[in-house]
C-alpha cells in the first residue's frame, strides 16, 4: 500500500549508498587479496568471504535495529516514518543478501588477476595504504591502552548524554525564528474600542522588551477565530547576532511578556505564543486538543473544558494551557426553508454562500 512519495523517494536515494556499499566493499576486499596474495579468484573470494561476511550481517543487523522499531511508532510520528523506516530496511537486507550470495558468485567468474591500473590509480592505491596503516597504528594504540581509551569514552559518552537533556526534544521542537504572536481576546460583545485601547497597552508592553524591532497589529482578527472582540500582534524580533543572551531567546521573551500581560491587563486574555518550527504545520507551536459536544449543549462543553485545562495545569511537562473557544458569543440560528427554496430554483449552497457575505465571513 506504499506510495511514490517525497518520504519513499528520500528512504531510496539514503538506501542507494548503503545497497551499492554491500557489493563495493566485496569486490574491493577480492580484488585486494587477489592482489596482495596472488590467489585466483575463488580462492581470493573463499578468504575474504571469511574475513567480511560477519561484518556484512553486523552492519545489517544494525540498520535493521534502528529502522524496524520506528515502523511501529503510533501518532503522526509513526505514520509519517513508517513507509520511511520499511523501505530502508527492505533495502538494506535486499543488500545484505546480494552482497553474501550473488556478488561473491561473480567475483569468482568475472575478476581477472593481473589487471592494469593507470598511474593515478596507483598514486590513489599508495596513498591510500598509508592512510590504512595509520588507522591500523592507531587502533593498535588504542587496543594496547584500554584503559584509558574506556575513560574517554566514557567521558564522550557523558557529554552525549548532557547534550541530549539540554537540546529541545520532542517530533519537531520549538526554535527561535526571530517571530512571535500575541493573541489578544476580550469578553464575548466587547466592542471595537475596547478592543483597540487594549492592543494599545499589549503592543506598549511588548516594546519594553529590548529585542522587540517591529509590530504589526491587526484588529478583530485571530489566528484561531475571528471575532470583533479579538486582536493580533505580529512582532518581529532583531536579527540573532543582536540577541547573543540566552535570556532574549524568543522562549524567555514569551515567558516575560506572559507574566507581563497577566498581570498589567486582567480585564482581557493576553499571550503570546511561538511561531510553528516548519511553516504551514499549524498556526502555532505546541499542540492542541479538542473537544466535540455530540449533544449540542455548549455549557457542557465548556465545563468540561475548564476541567481538562485544570488538570493539564497540574502537569509539569505542560505549560501555557489554555482555552481558546468563546463560549458566550453571540450566535444567529437561521432556518431556511428548503422545500421553499427547491421550489424557487434557488440552491441551497447559493442561500448560505450569500448569508455567509452579508454578515462579513466572506468577501467578493
Amino acid at each position: 500500500g506504499f506510495s511514490i512519495n517525497m518520504l519513499t523517494l528520500f528512504a531510496m536515494v539514503l538506501a542507494i549508498g548503503i545497497v551499492v556499499d554491500d557489493a563495493i566493499v566485496v569486490v574491493e576486499s577480492v580484488e585486494k587479496i587477489m592482489h596482495d596474495d596472488k590467489l585466483p579468484p575463488a580462492e581470493a573470494t573463499r578468504k575474504a568471504m571469511d574475513g567480511i561476511g560477519g561484518a556484512i550481517i553486523g552492519v545489517t543487523a544494525v540498520i535493521c535495529a534502528v529502522f524496524v522499531p520506528i515502523a511501529f511508532l503510533g501518532g503522526v510520528t509513526g505514520t509519517l516514518y513508517k513507509q520511511f523506516a520499511v523501505t530502508i530496511t527492505v533495502s538494506t537486507l535486499l543488500s545484505a543478501v546480494t552482497a553474501l550470495t550473488l556478488t561473491p558468485a561473480l567475483c569468482a567468474l568475472i575478476l581477472k588477476p593481473g589487471v592494469h591500473k593507470p598511474k593515478p590509480i596507483l598514486a590513489f592505491d599508495r596513498f591510500f595504504e598509508k592512510v590504512t596503516s595509520r588507522y591500523v597504528g592507531i587502533v593498535g594504540v588504542v587496543i594496547k591502552r584500554g584503559v584509558r581509551s574506556m575513560l574517554l569514552y566514557a567521558v564522550i559518552l557523558a557529554g552525549v548524554i548532557i547534550l541530549f537533556k539540554m537540546i529541545p526534544g520532542g517530533f519537531v521542537p520549538e526554535e527561535d525564528k526571530g517571530t512571535m504572536f500575541v493573541a489578544i481576546d476580550l469578553p464575548a460583545g466587547a466592542s471595537p474600542e475596547r478592543v483597540a485601547a487594549v492592543m494599545k497597552r499589549s503592543e506598549a508592553i511588548v516594546r519594553t522588551e529590548p529585542s522587540v524591532k517591529d509590530i504589526i497589529s491587526i484588529p478583530g482578527f485571530s489566528i484561531f477565530y475571528r471575532y470583533a472582540n479579538q486582536g493580533f500582534l505580529y512582532v518581529t524580533l532583531k536579527p540573532w547576532e543582536e540577541r547573543a543572551d540566552p535570556t532574549q531567546h524568543v522562549r524567555r521573551i514569551i515567558q516575560r511578556l506572559n507574566a507581563k500581560f497577566y498581570v498589567g491587563i486582567p480585564e482581557a486574555r493576553v499571550f503570546a505564543i511561538n511561531e510553528p518550527p516548519i511553516s504551514g504545520m499549524g498556526n502555532i507551536a505546541g499542540f492542541d486538543y479538542r473537544l466535540l459536544a455530540l449533544d449540542g449543549d455548549r455549557e457542557k462543553l465548556d465545563k468540561t473544558a475548564r476541567e481538562v485545562i485544570a488538570a493539564a495545569a497540574k502537569d509539569e511537562r505542560l505549560a501555557g494551557t489554555r482555552n481558546v473557544a468563546s463560549p458566550n458569543v453571540q450566535t444567529l440560528f437561521v432556518d431556511v426553508d428548503r422545500n421553499k427554496a427547491k421550489a424557487l430554483g434557488v440552491p441551497l449552497s447559493d442561500v448560505y454562500s450569500t448569508i455567509g457575505t452579508l454578515l462579513g465571513s466572506s468577501f467578493v
